[in-house]
């Protein structure tokens, strides 16, 4: 998915540069999705002083307010994740990222097969925290050469194809999925309010 973020940053953009080569995963690694407390609080991209704040609560409800002037409405979601072996995920549905980075004219959500989502490896320290996506290129080679099973959905989206088990046991056999993956795409916020 060849997106870029806008000239002036915002959590849109910081996440359309997070999602860029968008990999999905056929299922949610795991059933036990839940609600990470430490999320909570008014978060900016790392740097920004003046952007637009996405809000979330005790109970991992987010606030995306308008942006980019308006041209992308309010959106509000319930943000979900996990802890494996250690590492904190984030997982977004199709529609979350369709809504967040204004692609419903792309009928993008429709692209993505149903029940899949988007996963981004997280990390707080403090009151900073960095995302990173899943490595793109990683996947395509592993899906050419049979290591990982999958497909590719359009020419924008690769599916990692299996069930929750398989997804999980794929985190952990895989962790290159995300080690390799290009920290200068990283999401990098910061916390700039009071938690709500």
């Amino acid at each position: 998915m060849s997106l870029r973020p806008a000239a002036t940053i915002s959590i849109a953009a910081a996440l359309v540069v997070a999602l860029a080569g968008c990999v999905a995963f056929e299922q949610p690694p795991s059933a036990q999705l839940g609600c990470d407390t430490k999320l909570a609080g008014h978060w900016l991209p790392e740097g920004e002083n003046n952007g637009v704040e996405v809000k979330l609560d005790q109970q991992c409800r987010a606030h995306f307010p308008p942006r980019d002037n308006g041209r992308l409405p309010a959106y509000d979601t319930t943000v979900r994740s996990f802890t494996l072996d250690g590492h904190d995920y984030l997982v977004l549905t199709a529609h979350d990222v369709e809504q967040i980075l204004g692609l419903a004219t792309s009928d993008f959500a429709a692209t993505a097969p149903a029940g899949s989502v988007f996963v981004l490896r997280y990390r707080i320290d403090g009151d900073r925290l960095q995302a990173l996506q899943v490595d793109a290129d990683f996947v395509a080679k592993a899906i050419a050469s049979r290591r990982i099973r999958g497909r590719e959905a359009s020419k924008t989206l690769l599916v990692i194809e299996g069930d929750a088990p398989a997804m999980t046991a794929l985190l952990r056999a895989q962790p290159a999925l995300f080690d390799t993956a290009d920290t200068d795409k990283a999401m990098r916020l910061r916390r700039s309010g009071a938690t709500p």
